[in-house]
Order: C-alpha cells, then sequence, then structure tokens
C-alpha cells in the first residue's frame, strides 16, 4: 500500500490531470502521454513504481509519446485529492462551459438559470 504522504504535488497534478479532475470532481479520461526528456517523465515512472499508473510503449497515434494509465488505486488516491466543489462553484463552472457560446455575463447566467429552474 502507498502512503500518500509520499506522494509528490506534481504527481497528484499528474494522476488528476490524467483522469480529468483538474477542473472537477468526474473522472472523463484516463491516460497521460508524454516521453523521456520531459519534466513529466520521472513523475509518472515513479507513478509507475507506486503502483498508481501503468505504462504502455507509444506509437504512431502518440507521436511515439508513451501512454500512462491510472490503475484503480491511482484513481482512489486522486479522489482523495480532488477538491470538492461548493454549489457556487459548480454553477460558475456551468458558467464557464456555456459563457463562449452564449455570450452572457455570469449574472445574466444566473437569471436565465433561476429562471429555467422555476419556470419563470
Amino acid at each position: 500500500m502507498v502512503d500518500v504522504a509520499e506522494i509528490a504535488k506534481e504527481q497528484i497534478h499528474i494522476l488528476k490531470h490524467s483522469l480529468g479532475l483538474t477542473y472537477g470532481d468526474e473522472m472523463y479520461r484516463n491516460h497521460f502521454c508524454t516521453n523521456e526528456g520531459t519534466v513529466d517523465w520521472p513523475h509518472c515512472l515513479a507513478l509507475v513504481g507506486k503502483g498508481l499508473m501503468e505504462r504502455q510503449k507509444g506509437g504512431a497515434l502518440t507521436g511515439g509519446d508513451d501512454v500512462f494509465y491510472v490503475t484503480e488505486r491511482g484513481k482512489t488516491v486522486a479522489q482523495e485529492y480532488t477538491l470538492k466543489l461548493t454549489r457556487g462553484q459548480r454553477r460558475y463552472r456551468e458558467w464557464l462551459d456555456v459563457s463562449d457560446a452564449t455570450g452572457e455575463t455570469f449574472g445574466d447566467f444566473l437569471k436565465r438559470r433561476r429562471a429555467h429552474l422555476t419556470g419563470e
């Protein structure tokens, strides 16, 4: 079993990024591509050594980069470090998801959302 205290901040970030947990609490992917000589490479290898990731040799699809996948234990560790968003933070992120398409301000988004939810 891995002692969570032994995992570097950069490694936690890689786990979370690999799973799509960087900006929320929903996993929507499971991969991280990198290669030897990058800043992330030694962190990914350390995560493999700790049993939190698995490594697959790269190919044409990844431009030669190796692909690292988060294990079930790695998912558990990443979720332990995932910030739980408040209701207001979730609303703000909803607005960020649509603001480019709608062009509305956050205040206008809240008004439209309230009208939709209350049937006004």
